[in-house]
This record gives structure tokens, C-alpha cells and sequence, in this order.
């Protein structure tokens, strides 16, 4: 674990491992938001890339995205790369914590991938190797799929029902007719000026 920050010196009563507590799908990577056929700035933007942590969030999302996942599910993860070893730790809990599901699975990045694509989970491929995105993608799709065979499904389901805001008195209902709001309005207009 990285040292910890001055400010929080001699007030941590304890560091929480990987082993004890697993983190949000995605926690801690920045990301920069281009148009997917934007090649020029995805140009300018490739040494910004980090293949590890590139590589680790495209299986975090595929494991996500395929148990159609979000904010109000239960889903964490630990993922890690050693060696061109690419281990996905997911799990699943229930709202009241009573049930809880964990699935660890690996790949080498050093095999050879069928399916190739030119995006994975909204990420571009550029100067990782397309085998390693491809591998990295179906390693979340994976750890995914077993999960589901094992009851994920019910438990996200019953955890999405439970935080719907009928079933919340406190929180503002979703109305289907509203348009949804941009929280920052001038970017939006500065979007459309440079879009033109």
C-alpha cells in the first residue's frame, strides 16, 4: 500500500487491505471523455495512457457492464496485473449484506485473442496490444458469467428494486418525462460552439 498522505499521519487507526475490503469498479483511474471518431485528439491523448491501470479498468467494466451493473448495485472488485497476469476479483453483495458472492479468475496476457474490437467498455484501443484489451474484456465478461450461473442476478435485481425511490420515501421520484439535466451548463454551450 502506497504511504499515507501527511495530512492523515498518526490518525489512521488501520490500513483496509484488498483482502478485507474490495473497491468500486473503476475507483481511482481518471479517464478523458472524446468522441469515439475523434482520431486527432485520441492521438494527442495517447501518452497519457497507462496500460495497467488501462487494462485493469477494461475488465472492471466488462464485469459491470455484463451484470448490468451501476450506482444503486452492490458490485465490487480488486484487480490486479503481475507478470502479464491479469487477476479479476469480483463480488456481489446483498443490500443487508446477508449474501455475498466472490468470484477470482486470471488471464495471461500473453495469449492470443479471437475477438478483436475497437472499443472495450467505452475505452479505445490504442497503444495497448488489441490481444490485451480483448483478453482483459473477457476476463471481466468471465468472472461475470460464473457469477450469474451462482444467483449474482437476483441479488442486483433485488438490490436495484430496493433503491428505486418509491422505496425510499426521502428521495426524489424519477419522472420518465424529464429531460435530463447537464450540471454544468456552460460546458454544455462551450460543446456546441466547438462542435461547430
Amino acid at each position: 500500500m502506497a504511504s499515507q498522505n501527511d495530512a492523515f499521519v498518526g490518525r489512521l487507526s488501520a490500513h483496509l487491505e484488498m483482502d478485507e475490503c474490495l473497491y468500486a469498479v473503476g475507483q481511482g483511474a481518471l479517464a478523458v471523455e472524446i468522441l469515439e471518431n475523434d482520431e486527432n485528439t485520441a492521438r494527442i491523448l495517447q501518452p497519457l495512457i497507462h496500460e495497467e491501470t488501462c487494462l485493469r479498468v477494461v475488465a472492471e467494466r466488462a464485469f459491470m457492464k455484463y451484470l448490468d451493473g451501476g450506482c444503486s448495485s452492490p458490485i465490487a472488485v480488486n484487480c490486479t496485473l503481475e507478470n502479464d497476469v491479469l487477476t479479476l476479483l469480483g463480488a456481489v453483495f446483498s443490500v443487508d449484506g446477508s449474501e455475498s458472492l466472490y468470484k477470482e479468475m486470471k488471464v495471461d496476457l500473453k495469449s492470443k485473442s479471437e475477438s478483436k474490437h475497437k472499443t472495450y467498455t467505452g475505452i479505445l484501443v490504442q497503444n495497448i496490444s488489441p490481444d490485451k484489451m480483448a483478453l482483459a474484456n473477457n476476463l471481466g465478461v468471465d468472472v461475470a458469467k460464473s457469477l450469474l450461473e451462482e444467483g449474482a442476478g437476483d441479488i442486483i435485481r433485488a438490490a436495484k428494486a430496493a433503491n428505486k425511490p418509491e422505496n425510499n420515501p426521502g428521495q426524489a421520484p424519477n419522472r420518465d418525462d424529464q429531460q435530463p439535466r447537464c450540471p454544468f451548463p456552460q460546458a454544455k454551450d462551450l460543446t456546441k460552439a466547438f462542435l461547430s
